[in-house]
This record gives C-alpha cells, structure tokens and sequence, in this order.
C-alpha cells in the first residue's frame, strides 16, 4: 500500500511539474506572441512581424508564426492591394503607422510616396511636440521667455497643446515686445547682433507690430555686413555660427543637423549654396556649392585654378590631387573643360590643416557642372 502510495505520489508530482511546464511555457508563448505584435526594424532593412501582421497586412503572403519580411516587399504588397482595391488609402496609411517613425530611411519613404500613398507619421510628430511644450513650459517659469516662445513656434497644431501654446506666445509677446524694442540701440552698440536677432524673430512669428519686422530685416543686413564665412570654424555651436553668418535657409530639419541656404545668383553665372552640417549640436561640415549656369565659355576652369592657388597658399601643398594640365597633354580635347562638361573628367584636390579636411572638387554631368568647397572635420 505504501509502495503504491509512494509511486502515486511521484506520478502526481510529475504531473504537477508537467503542468507547471505547460503553463510557464503557454505564458511565454503568449507574451511572446503580444510583444511580436509590434513591428520592428531589424538591421534597417526587415520588418519582423507575427503571424497576425502576415494576415491582415500582408494579405495572402502566409508566413510562420514569426516572420522576417524585407521592407521593400512590405511596401509593394502595400501597393499591390492597394492597386487591387483590397485597401484603402487610409488603411494603408494605418498599416505603415504600425512601424511609426521606425520607418524614416528616405530612400523607401521617396520610393513608397512615388505611388501617392503616404506613411502616417503622426505618431511621431505629436510625440515630439510634446516634449517640445514641456521643455518650453521649463523656459516659461523660469521666466527665460524668449528661449519658450522660440520653442512654443514648433508646437504642431496636431498637438493637444497647440491652443495653450498659441496662448501663452502671444502673452510673451506682450509682455517683452516692448522691452525688445528699447533695448535695440543698446544691444547694436555692443555688437550683440545675434542676441537682438534671436529676440525679433521669435517676435516677429506672433507681434503684428511692423517695427519688430522692419528691425529684423535691418539686424539680418548688418549682420551680413559685418560677418563672413571665413570666420566659422568646425566644431563650433549652432549659436556661435549663427554669430557670422545668418542666411535664409530653405532647407533644414527639427534637430538642425542640415541647413541649406537659398538660392544666391553671382553674375548670372552660378546659383550658390551654402551648407551646414552639424553633430550633437556642433558643426562639422561646411560646403559652398555652385551650380553653373553656362558652360559655354568655360570660365569655371579659370576659377577652380585661382581657388586652388589660394588653398594652397594658406594651406600648403594638397595631400591628393588631380592634375588638369597632365590630364590635357593626353587627351587635347581636355583643354577646353569640355571633359568636365560631359563628366570625363573631375577635379579634385584635397588639404588637411588642424584636424580638417578641406576638399576642392570641380566635376560635371551632360553640362551640368558643379564647382564645390567642402571643410569638414578629420
């Protein structure tokens, strides 16, 4: 009787483990399974998704439980039921709101929106601003309140705190729009042009007040004046370049890791650009690009030249270079630049000073040439 009592008791024991088991891995499955529900980048180039997502957004594309898909085959299924009129453009959108803000890599965004369809990237955006609103709302008590109305200006309308925001500038505005405007003449005398120019810009986005907008044209001027680009060096902030130069960009994103200029006309001869790249909030790239308008009278080649010549004064003799005038000996049609012209041939030198890479390039596609400066950190 003991025996089978003791024999009993071991069966129940292992069932007790076995269901112990059981259970511990059903809930591993489970978690397992509600996590994989996420959509995720892996490597930058594959969705990893379960099960669920292969049904219901891939369409008949049935995988395992767990599935690797590429992204490019994720956006032409997309595309595909969408052409078929199995989705809609705003299930689409919902579909590519799964990976949110995952999905930024440009080269898929630009290749997905050829089609018309649009990733939702609200997600993101409002999330954003609202880390935004709260480090403005910081500026705000401490009563630093320019640094919050330069903040509440990037609040989305999307934003639940979009109309508390609105609120709250215009109280600012109120409150130092005249304070700003005595202290003009004060700020000019000791040379604080980016201070004053940081107070009327974050102004003149809410003052109805023309003074405001005609003193921030007049700062803009003087300091283009008594600024130049030879001054910015790599490595420094955002605040210190804008001390030497402040143009008007039409391009550059939330974070300012790239600005580019507008477009500037030189003698009907080149459209310029300039660019700025930055890290962690300090530069580390500057390029000066010139698109040449006429290619007719090579007079890009003399310029490309004079520069050289001038680098190679302050700089000393380039690391790397490409020799035009060796180049031309071989080949006479060279000498006329029609080679850089058809793209043959580019131009290229290379200096390195002070942990910085100066690169000189001249280089050309079907007559489409461009003549670039870029300073860069080593």
């Amino acid at each position: 009787m003991k025996e089978k009592l003791r024999i009993l008791n071991k069966t129940n024991v292992k069932i007790g483990l076995a269901l112990v088991v059981i259970f511990t891995v059903s809930c591993i499955i489970y978690i397992y399974n509600k996590d994989s529900f996420m959509v995720n980048i892996e490597d930058g180039n594959y969705i990893k998704a379960n099960k669920y997502y292969t049904e219901n957004i891939l369409g008949n594309k049935k995988r395992e439980n767990v599935a690797i898909i590429e992204i490019d085959e994720f956006l032409e299924i997309q595309k595909d039921l969408f052409n078929q009129g199995k989705l809609t453009k705003d299930e689409v959108m919902e579909n590519t709101s799964v990976i949110g803000d995952l999905l930024i890599v440009d080269k898929y965004k630009e290749k997905f929106e050829k089609t018309g369809l649009k990733f939702s990237n609200d997600i993101s955006e409002i999330e954003t601003s609202k880390l935004k609103y709260i480090e403005g709302m910081n500026f705000y008590e401490e009563n630093n309140l320019i640094k919050a109305l330069n903040i509440f200006n990037h609040i989305s309308e999307k934003d639940s705190n979009y109309e508390s925001a609105t609120n709250l500038k215009e109280q600012i505005c109120k409150k130092v729009e005249e304070e700003v405007l005595n202290e003009i003449d004060t700020l000019k005398e000791n040379k604080k042009y980016y201070e004053l120019y940081d107070k009327l810009d974050a102004l003149s986005t809410v003052s109805e007040n023309v003074e405001i907008k005609n003193e921030l044209n007049a700062i803009k001027e003087i300091i283009k004046e008594n600024a130049h680009i030879g001054l910015i060096k790599i490595g420094m902030t955002r605040d210190e370049v804008n001390n030497y130069y402040i143009g008007d960009f039409v391009e550059g994103d939330e974070k300012g890791s790239m600005y580019i200029t507008n477009k500037q006309d030189f003698n009907n001869c080149y459209d310029a650009y300039t660019m700025f790249r930055y890290e962690m909030d300090k530069l580390n790239e500057i390029c000066i690009l010139y698109n040449i308008k006429n290619s007719n009278n090579n007079v890009y080649i003399g310029n490309y030249e004079v520069v050289k010549e001038n680098l190679t004064k302050s700089l000393g003799s380039p690391v790397r270079k490409s020799d035009y005038k060796w180049l031309a000996e071989k080949n006479p049609y060279m000498e006329d630049g029609l080679a850089v012209a058809c793209g043959d041939l580019i131009l290229q030198n290379q200096w390195i000073k002070n942990n910085a890479e100066y690169e000189l390039t001249l280089l050309g596609n079907n007559f489409d040439i461009n003549f670039m400066l870029s300073i860069k950190e080593k």
